[in-house]
């Protein structure tokens, strides 16, 4: 069940940071998740990408990370329920991914399931990043 989920959230340029994603069953509401009742997803045997792209119909991307190229690792344990599962998919990002990034420009993402007969956009959206005064 993919869900729009703007990344406004202090990722800024010249920075290595974890971006972390939660991933909730299929069926999932909005209502569900503000309510703290949501199903988290287990995504251990997952096959992920997070793309940045400047806008979503570009053909290069910006940032690429994939599960199959170490970019992305899923850390924790799953468990359904929100409050005791600590399993989540994190995309690592360097300073060195954020070289052609620009601070303050609007960028789209998108979080996908690889996985042959199961690809999925996951998690979607807006994308800015912050402009670091050193780099």
């Amino acid at each position: 069940m993919a869900f729009e989920s703007p990344m406004t959230n202090g990722l800024f340029t010249g920075e290595d940071k974890s971006v972390r994603f939660t991933i909730y069953q299929s069926g999932t509401t909005r209502a569900q998740i503000a309510a703290g009742t949501a199903l988290i997803q287990d995504t251990a045997s997952f096959a992920l990408s997070w793309t940045v792209k400047k806008k979503a119909t570009d053909d290069r991307a910006v940032i690429q990370k994939t599960t199959a190229a170490g970019g992305i690792a899923i850390v924790g344990v799953y468990n359904a329920d929100p409050a005791i599962n600590t399993q989540y998919p994190v995309a690592t990002v360097t300073d060195d991914d954020l070289d052609g990034v620009i601070g303050g420009v609007l960028y789209r993402h998108e979080l996908k399931r690889m996985d042959a007969g199961s690809e999925t956009v996951l998690s979607y959206g807006d994308c800015v990043f912050g402009q670091a005064v050193h780099r």
